[in-house]
This record gives structure tokens, C-alpha cells and sequence, in this order.
């Protein structure tokens, strides 16, 4: 599964990090190597805490129907797509959602992707 960089700020050490493909954790740092479940992850360096995955306009424009539906799905807050970066950004407002929950919506987002 592709892991995709997020807002979520590392307990440890501060760095952002990355989603995680252990079936046990949501998120990886680079910088430490900890492994962090949702519930352990309190701060965002976004308002919303959010993944972004890399894309062109083009493959948002295809795929938003079926981000739409997936974010529905999973009690989303925002869906965007920011084309100075190449980033389709999918995020909750208040906190990510457990790692059982999070690790299905990551599966369906590669799924569309792949």
C-alpha cells in the first residue's frame, strides 16, 4: 500500500508524518522511527488533520467522484485539490479516525489510485 505524507505532527519528535502500512499504526516518522496509532496523535500543523496525496489535475478531475464518496464514507471534512503543489487533500477537523478505520480508508484511496 502507498503511505502518503500528512498533517500529523510526530509525539516525539515534531516532524510530520507519514501514513503507515503496519496493520497496528496509522503513522510513521522518518525522522525517529515511531510508530504512532491515531488515538496518539493530538496535533496538526494544518487546521485540519489531513493526508495529501499526490496527483495532477487531471487524475483529481477523474477520480472526485469517487474521493467524494470515500470521504462521505469516512466522516470526512474537507476534500480539495491544490494545483500549485499537485496535492488532493483529504482531512477530519477535529482528529484522524482510528487506525481499524483508517487503514480501510487508506486501502479504498490506493484502490482508486492504482
Amino acid at each position: 500500500m502507498k503511505t502518503y505524507q500528512s498533517s500529523a505532527i510526530c509525539p516525539k519528535c515534531g516532524e510530520l508524518l507519514r501514513t503507515n502500512n503496519a496493520k497496528s499504526y496509522n503513522f510513521y516518522c522518518h525522522n525517529c522511527n515511531g510508530r504512532f496509532r491515531s488515538n496518539s496523535i493530538k496535533d496538526s500543523d494544518d487546521e485540519y488533520f489531513r493526508i495529501s496525496i499526490p496527483a495532477t489535475a487531471d487524475e483529481y478531475e477523474v477520480h472526485n467522484e469517487q474521493l467524494l464518496e470515500i470521504t462521505e464514507k469516512y466522516h470526512c471534512d474537507f476534500l480539495g485539490y491544490d494545483d500549485g503543489c499537485g496535492l488532493i487533500d483529504i482531512g477530519w477537523e477535529k482528529a484522524y479516525p482510528d487506525y481499524t478505520t483508517m487503514h480501510a480508508f487508506l486501502a479504498e484511496v490506493n484502490q482508486v489510485f492504482s
